[in-house]
């Protein structure tokens, strides 16, 4: 019972997040609907106070939209502990149901992503100019040996084309040993992005939308992967206007 309950709830983040990311725009070119809040089915998913009716006049700026997945974000991890603490003091068999079924015997579990032969310099190279030179010099460490940094490493841009690479080179099998579902977890505990100067996590939720579901691509990648004429993958930088912290 505790399981299903905790299940339905994870359930409505879920699709909160695919939504939202669905309904996402570039605020440069074109500006938020005034029924924004409906598109992303807040007022469906979770109780929502006070929430007036769509006026045709009503402004949806950038920032509402950002201080909405933030708000969303804090109460994710809010269920995220409860969920910890319940398990601490529930027998697990309770907490996860009776037909819960073990990991199979071949499955990886929490594990961590590796780049194939290469590619963890390739990705460093095209990643580099988002970070600062301080982040620069602990993200190929990070890349190549999964050494993790002394704090979330920043990156310059916004948060799904961060998630949108790594997924790229996941389903091109240029990163291995790990499921979706430990990449993200890794991603969420190694790297941060900045919004309005404001640095905002990446919670696993918000990149599972993006990297595990079938929400809409990201509409600025940083990269473009490309299948040869020999079955082998190329990665490609989508060169765009950013703030340059190469150390060159």
């Amino acid at each position: 019972m505790v399981h299903d309950l905790l299940q339905a709830v994870e359930e409505r983040f879920k699709t909160f997040w695919v939504n939202y990311h669905n309904y996402s725009f570039d605020y440069r070119w074109q500006d938020y609907p005034a029924d924004y809040i409906s598109m992303v089915g807040l007022d469906k998913l979770f109780i929502v106070e006070n929430l007036c009716p769509v006026h045709s006049h009503a402004l949806i700026e950038e920032t509402l939209v950002d201080d909405l997945s933030e708000s969303v974000s804090f109460r994710e991890s809010l269920l995220a502990s409860l969920k910890k603490r319940i398990s601490s003091l529930v027998p697990v068999g309770l907490v996860q149901g009776a037909d819960s079924a073990p990991p199979l015997s071949g499955e990886p579990v929490n594990s961590t992503p590796r780049f194939v032969e290469g590619m963890d310099e390739e990705f460093y190279h095209i990643l580099k100019g988002y970070f600062t030179p301080e982040d620069q010099q602990q993200l190929l460490p990070l890349l190549q040996d999964n050494q993790p940094p002394a704090a979330p490493l920043v990156f310059h841009g916004n948060g799904n084309q961060l998630a949108d690479a790594f997924k790229q080179l996941y389903e091109a099998n240029l990163i291995v040993g790990c499921l979706k579902s430990d990449l993200e977890v890794w991603i969420s505990s190694h790297f941060a992005y900045v919004f309005r100067k404001q640095q905002r996590i990446l919670p696993p939720g918000y990149l599972a939308a993006i990297i595990s579901s079938n929400a809409r691509p990201c509409q600025s990648p940083i990269l473009d992967v490309r299948k040869q004429a020999d079955g082998t993958y190329a990665v490609y930088p989508v060169l765009r206007t950013q703030k340059n912290y190469n150390l060159q």
